[in-house]
């Protein structure tokens, strides 16, 4: 959520106080202002919450363990011998990459949206897309109905929504054709050793990078709206 509003605003908030005005009296160009956001919402603000995660699970972790052993129960050497205590943070920063290139197209989506919209860019962001997608079901039902036949857009166009509205969405990847859904060990729950190797596997199908040339596009769309929106 913090991403999806950083973004929208990112662009739209710095017009609507006319600190665009401070901001480009500095020597600093538009495809890297646009660039720097896109970065610190795909990079760097995943990248804090990881911090964050991962602190806030060592201290609910030291806790019970100190709760259990005030109880007689000492579980503080097998928690600090085991290697997911260690390895699970690494685990955790080893998906970043993967991360960044599902979450390309909504960030450049919601980067263009913010460089252009007068009002309201969270009606436009969600909006547009999702009248789009009911359109084409509506036309797709109709055609069924009178002809028998359908068009082939409505899946393609349920990917399309789906890239641009839920990319920032950790393992959004899993629910894509050719990425398995879930990977359970024994068929009692995720084995977290599979999923980063499982999750670079999403890298080698096309959806990924055609993702990534649509986010590239907007972002480029979103410099040049930046460079020459006028707010009257």
């Amino acid at each position: 959520g913090v991403v999806f509003f950083y973004c929208l605003g990112a662009l739209y908030d710095e017009r609507r106080d006319r600190s665009i005005l401070f901001w480009k009296s500095l020597p600093v160009s538009d495809p890297m202002t646009v660039l720097s956001k896109a970065i610190t919402a795909m990079v760097v603000a995943p990248a804090i919450t990881i911090v964050l995660a991962v602190a806030a699970s060592l201290v609910l972790l030291f806790i019970a363990c100190a709760a259990l052993s005030a109880q007689g129960l000492n579980l503080f050497s097998a928690l600090l011998s085991s290697s997911d205590l260690y390895l699970a943070p690494l685990r955790l920063v080893a998906l970043l990459p993967v991360y960044v290139v599902w979450a390309v197209p909504t960030v450049g989506w919601l980067l263009l949206v913010s460089s252009w919209a007068k009002s309201k860019p969270i009606l436009w962001a969600v909006g547009v897309p999702v009248v789009a997608l009911v359109a084409i079901k509506w036309i797709n039902a109709a055609l069924e109905n009178f002809s028998g036949q359908t068009l082939l857009l409505e899946h393609y166009a349920s990917d399309v929504v789906a890239r641009i509205l839920g990319g920032i969405v950790p393992g959004i990847w899993f629910t894509f054709p050719g990425v398995t859904a879930a990977i359970h060990l024994n068929g009692h729950g995720i084995d977290m050793s599979n999923v980063v190797p499982q999750s670079y596997m999403s890298l080698a199908g096309a959806d990924a990078w055609i993702g990534v040339a649509m986010g590239a596009a907007m972002l480029y769309a979103a410099v040049r709206m930046r460079r020459w929106r006028d707010e009257g």
